[in-house]
């Protein structure tokens, strides 16, 4: 592997073994068996590095939890929805030290406006291609009646955040993947039922 690779690979370890602040340039040196100026030429600094290590492994995640809703074909958007949602809850267990990765990062980045811009870029990403699987989801004919996929992009990546955060936090008090898809049906069939019965009036 090229120095660039084996400092990746090092990154990625180590912020999931012994956490993003802790991950120092001396600790990608040796695990990487480079050089500090290595990590100048192909990534400018060591947050450059970790962030990029970082933006690989939530994206590593976000395909697994987007390809589970286009797993079967000709299937409603709602049931892409509700795949979608039970891999999201099935894989946090996996990815609490990534979670605990993202926390510290967020307020690392309060702190450094270069890591902040990173962290930026990232977002504008993730909303993007999110935004590209909801569209794909829902179909022509939803986006045209008003169902806006980046709008719509930006409200899961709220509760998927905030539901890794819940879980690293509380994990016996997340729902399962089952439980939570059950309980919003339920409640769109509630908040849905006072409409149809004016409809039918």
């Amino acid at each position: 592997m090229s120095h660039r690779d084996k400092l990746l690979v090092a990154a990625r370890t180590l912020i999931l073994e012994q956490g993003f602040t802790a991950t120092t340039a001396r600790d990608l040196v040796a695990a990487s068996n480079t050089n500090l100026r290595s990590i100048g030429y192909h990534f400018g600094s060591v947050e450059a590095l970790l962030s990029r290590a970082m933006e690989e492994l939530f994206d590593e995640w976000m395909e697994v939890v987007v390809s589970a809703a286009f797993m079967e074909e000709d299937v409603p958007a709602r049931e892409r929805a509700a795949a979608s949602w039970k891999a999201t809850i099935a894989t946090l267990d996996e990815h609490q030290a990534l979670i605990r990765v993202f926390v510290e990062a967020l307020a690392y980045a309060e702190r450094s406006p270069e890591f902040r811009a990173h962290m930026h870029e990232h977002y504008l990403r993730s909303q993007r291609r999110v935004a590209h699987a909801v569209e794909a989801a829902l179909g022509p004919e939803a986006v045209a009646a008003g169902a806006d996929p980046m709008t719509i992009a930006l409200f899961l990546i709220a509760v998927f955040d905030g539901l890794a955060v819940q879980f690293r936090m509380a994990p016996d008090a997340t729902p399962s993947g089952e439980h939570l898809v059950s309980a919003l049906r339920a409640a769109v069939a509630a908040a849905m039922a006072p409409m149809l019965t004016a409809g039918g009036d």
